[in-house]
């Protein structure tokens, strides 16, 4: 009865699983152009922002027509991987244009396919965008089997070290403490269970480069693609890492067997040794995993995962060790000797279980708050394999508290009678064992399910975008995203609507009420005729000038002067912060942690000297040490800003004249005849241009008004004819 009513979960739970699908795993955050935008113009290039880094190798953009056509590809910026992007040909027809995305996340090496469209001149019907949908069934296999494997590995260790030898450890055992059956059988689950991590492991890496390349399983063991995967990809070095850990444990636990007699004191060492390899093994799974593709604390997520994966190995890989050891530990006893023996072990297990009981819940729901709203429980797959999960964990604490109340009859009179009435010890530890491995392979789907794309993840904000004719020469100018932080620009220099090619352009950022400007930087040219270039000089909100010169090959340099309003809607946050209900888990969960291990504490106080005077002075000199730090930290902080002001102090005088074409003009007039003495070659004129970049707008207004070391004042002028000037003094300051 107990089997069948097993085997009927197990297939209820699996065609569950298997009709779960996806939406995304690491999600969209910016577009540029918006999906379904309606554009005036042909954009320079499209981007696409994402919550996690791309492997570059395997990520592409492809735009094409509805028929086809390709018209551009791209791939990963090589200055943020977590940005795709592609340059499009200039002057674009009015019509539809699909953007199809293959992304390669770095951070579990998920791959999915995403379609974006955008449209010039006008809405085109018929025409639609989306997001590849499914679980990878083989993915989720391997990763519950690779859990499974580790975990049932890690618990046998653990159950040897922190268990079974305490309790049934002896002297005349000198091969690990503990008769030779019990030990060649925990030899036997951990051989199996790293046998099975190597297999699979194995098979992981063929489906991640069939996955990677798109091709079949045939062609990647023909070519060797395999190879490429394991030595270019983050997912291979980690898997490297985690097959050599993997590998040495078993060389370990081999040697310990091999030697058992001949050297029976490297036993204990060796299984040791094993616990905390196993241990690292385990976290190779973290980082792998959803949660460095956290975007709120993916430090304390990654750690947290490791956490709960640790918990889980302790308890349930334990639990599926020592179901899988009683056989043989207890066969040669006679009856009480096999109950006493049983308890013994229980004994040690229970209270273990119960402090990784608290810790798994903790550290789970931290987890879940990183990615699960409690909308979404029901509305995503991932959100329905968490409830599955979490199924599957209550019944395991179900049988886990009446095994806890058999051994504490006194306590639990009522519940103590029913492990007897389900057939024993032995059969409701295999009940136990069987949950243990359903919760298991539950929480390997997990991890190959996509976590749901938060619903303010992708804020559409359109580009900062100008255009400036000077000269003849239309200037076209696209900011993206458009806030503080890194940006792209994309520039198009045109003459009559024809492209100008091999232009120098260079471009400068100005915040005039700070009176700071970053340093000239040079575009880089674009196969089509534009220009691009990335930097993060606008670093906060405000009025920014943008400064493009652009000198053609005929020697004609004409100067575009942009202004923008800068907010930071558009800032793209790669790390962003625990909101409270994450942050009240993550605290939950550090308590968790810090309750388990109370016998560490309780050790460390028998150690202590808890006088009142001892007390009295750790307690003063921790107080008086973090207030000294805290006052460092107010002084340290005081005195940078000091340091910031003194350095930039905010200006006196704020240029308020834009240094565009305009400008130049009126002050080159302005310049040749009232400020006569400003001559090239003049000892004034190089120091000067010595010190340009760090002379502001409100020294130069000052020079030309007072004089400066054989400069002479400028004739009479107004402010605003001043403004001129000096816009005017340091273009031909900079270029000669």
């Amino acid at each position: 009865m107990t089997r069948r009513i097993l085997l009927l979960t197990v297939l209820v739970i699996s065609g569950g699983l298997l009709s779960f699908r996806a939406s995304a795993h690491g999600f969209l955050v910016r577009a540029v152009p918006n999906d379904r935008a309606v554009l005036e113009r042909s954009p320079a290039r499209v981007q696409y922002w994402f919550s996690e880094s791309l492997e570059p190798a395997f990520s592409s953009l492809t735009v094409r027509t509805p028929s086809g056509e390709v018209i551009a590809e791209g791939g990963s910026d090589p200055d943020n991987t977590a940005l795709l992007s592609a340059t499009l040909p200039p002057n674009l027809p009015d019509g539809a244009y699909i953007a199809d995305l293959r992304l390669a996340f770095a951070s579990d090496g998920h791959v999915i396919a995403e379609t974006r469209v955008f449209f010039v001149g006008a809405e085109v019907a018929g025409v639609g965008s989306g997001v590849e949908t499914g679980v990878n069934v083989i993915e989720a296999v391997w990763r519950a089997l690779t859990a499974i494997g580790l975990i049932v590995s890690f618990g046998a260790a653990g159950l040897y070290a922190w268990v079974l030898r305490p309790a049934w450890g002896s002297a005349a055992h000198p091969a690990g403490a503990l008769p030779p059956r019990v030990m060649n059988r925990l030899t036997l689950i951990l051989a199996v269970g790293l046998g099975l991590t190597i297999i699979v492991q194995i098979a992981a890496l063929l489906q991640q480069a069939v996955t990677f390349f798109g091709v079949d399983f045939g062609l990647v063991l023909s070519q060797s693609l395999w190879g490429v995967v394991r030595s270019s990809t983050f997912f291979g070095q980690v898997w490297t890492a985690r097959m050599l850990v993997v590998m040495l444990c078993a060389v370990m636990i081999a040697a310990a067997f091999i030697n058992r007699r001949s050297q029976p004191e490297l036993t204990r060492p060796m299984w040791s040794a094993a616990v905390w390899g196993l241990a690292l093994a385990l976290g190779s799974l973290s980082v792998v995993s959803h949660a460095p593709g956290s975007r709120a604390a993916a430090w304390a997520a990654v750690i947290n995962d490791w956490a709960h994966l640790l918990t889980i190995a302790l308890w349930v890989g334990g639990l599926i060790a020592l179901v899988a050891v009683l056989p043989a530990a207890l066969r040669p006893l006679d009856r009480e000797s096999a109950r006493k023996a049983l308890l013994a072990a229980l004994r040690r297990f229970s209270p273990l279980a119960a402090a990784c009981l608290f810790i798994v819940v903790a550290t789970g729901v931290f987890s879940a708050s990183l990615w699960v709203r409690p909308a979404s429980l029901v509305a995503s797959s991932y959100g329905l394999s968490l409830l599955v999960k979490i199924a599957l964990v209550a019944a395991l604490i179900g049988v886990g508290a009446l095994h806890h109340a058999a051994l504490n009859p006194q306590r639990f009179e009522r519940w103590a009678g029913w492990v007897d009435r389900l057939g024993g010890w032995r059969h409701t530890l295999r009940i136990e064992a069987a949950f243990g491995v359903l919760a298991l392979a539950g929480a390997g789907w997990l991890t190959a399910t996509p976590v749901p794309v938060p619903p303010d993840a992708l804020i559409a904000v359109a580009p900062l975008t100008a255009e400036q004719t000077v000269d003849g020469l239309t200037v076209s100018l696209s900011i993206s995203p458009g806030g503080p932080g890194i940006n792209t620009y994309d520039a198009t220099v045109t003459r009559g609507g024809v492209p100008v090619t091999g232009a120098r352009v260079t471009i400068q950022a100005a915040s005039p009420e700070r009176d700071m400007r970053a340093p000239w930087s040079a575009f880089e040219p674009l196969d089509n005729g534009g220009y691009a270039t990335v930097n993060a000089d606008i670093d906060r909100d405000g009025v920014w000038w943008t400064l493009i010169d652009v000198t053609t090959p005929d020697g004609e340099t004409a100067r575009a002067a942009f202004t923008f309003d800068v907010t930071s809607d558009a800032t793209i946050e790669a790390a962003i912060p625990l909101n409270p209900a994450q942050a009240g888990a993550l605290v939950l969960a550090i308590a968790a942690l810090i309750a388990a291990l109370r016998p560490v504490w309780r050790a460390l106080h028998r150690r202590l000297d808890l006088s009142p005077q001892a007390v009295t002075l750790v307690i003063v000199t921790l107080i008086g040490s973090g207030a000294a730090l805290l006052a460092g930290y107010a002084f340290i902080a005081a005195e940078n800003e000091r340091y910031l002001d003194t350095v930039n102090p905010p200006p006196q005088i704020v240029n308020p004249t834009l240094p565009d074409a305009g400008s130049l003009g009126r002050g080159a007039v302005l310049f040749d005849s009232a400020c006569a003495g400003w001559i090239p070659d003049s000892p004034g004129w190089e120091a000067l241009t010595a010190r340009l970049d760090r002379t502001r707008d409100e020294e130069l207004f000052v020079f030309t008004r007072d004089g400066f070391r054989g400069l002479p004042p400028c004739a009479t002028l107004t402010d605003a004819q001043r403004w001129d000037v000096v816009n005017y003094a340091r273009f031909v300051l900079r270029t000669g």
